[in-house]
């Protein structure tokens, strides 16, 4: 289960640093 919840929490980290380069590129534009 500690794996599992690990997964998770770095899937979601990857996420948020996604959305903000996201965010970053569109003011870009």
């Amino acid at each position: 289960m500690k794996n599992i919840d690990g997964h998770e929490d770095v899937s979601l980290g990857n996420v948020k640093v996604q959305l903000l380069d996201t965010i970053q590129d569109s003011s870009l534009l």
